[in-house]
């Protein structure tokens, strides 16, 4: 399973290659605005509801093989938690970086039916920061590249490996059961620090009402962990 941004500055072609690889499931940053019943305000909570949003789907479809995410991802704190989500889901991650001459790009933008500024497209083209190991490609490359081929050249980052653990012989389950949540939620925040810590003490406490939880394995717990941590009520 992976996780795969689609960056790129407005009019890079970011909107047609997802169409063109309707064989995965995938969304945007744009679209989720628009499916808000009222308008988020702060960009920042914005972003954060969409990253839990994308996390939910996610969960939702856990046998889906590509989660393909779309946005102008200009800067790397944009990506950061995407990154952070494949490791706590052990998912493959990966970017594809469309892109264009600002010129193109500010052609193709009058064209669409919802524009930006040509201010605001040369301010993100000057702050756009690369990303390292990212499959480039160009408006050519969109018009003929497939799935199969974009599989084959984009370098995937491997999940981390689970930590094996000795196996604990105590006297009762919930004894088991507090020392495995309590090893799983302090690997869970050392993998992403973002993580709030009291929220995730609320989510251990919530399993051990749950039967069963005694034996889920390592990757379940911490799986288990972050459902209760997302859907706090």
């Amino acid at each position: 399973m992976s996780i795969i941004l689609l960056m790129g500055i407005p009019g890079a072609g970011k909107t047609t290659l997802r169409r063109r690889l309707d064989t995965i499931e995938s969304t945007s940053f744009d679209d989720f605005r628009r499916q808000q019943r009222r308008p988020i305000e702060n960009p920042r909570e914005a972003r954060k509801e969409f990253e839990r949003y994308v996390e939910k789907e996610i969960r939702k479809r856990g046998n889906e093989d590509i989660y393909l995410i779309e946005d102008i991802f200009y800067l790397k704190s944009m990506r950061r938690p995407f990154r952070r989500m494949s490791k706590r889901l052990h998912m493959k991650y990966g970017v594809i970086h469309l892109k264009i001459g600002i010129l193109e790009a500010l052609k193709r933008n009058l064209e669409r039916e919802e524009t930006q500024t040509e201010e605001t497209i040369r301010r993100i083209e000057r702050r756009m920061e690369e990303e390292e190991k990212a499959l480039c490609l160009t408006p050519e490359d969109i018009e003929s590249i497939g799935l199969e081929d974009i599989l084959k050249r984009i370098p995937l980052e491997q999940p981390p490996e689970p930590i094996a653990h000795p196996p604990i012989l105590l006297e009762s389950h919930s004894n088991n059961l507090d020392v495995s949540t309590r090893r799983a939620v302090s690997e869970l925040i050392q993998n992403d620090r973002s993580l709030n810590g009291k929220r995730m003490a609320e989510a251990r406490k919530r399993m051990f009402r749950i039967p069963g939880c005694s034996g889920l394995n390592d990757k379940e717990l911490k799986l288990k962990l972050m459902d209760f941590y997302l859907n706090e009520s």
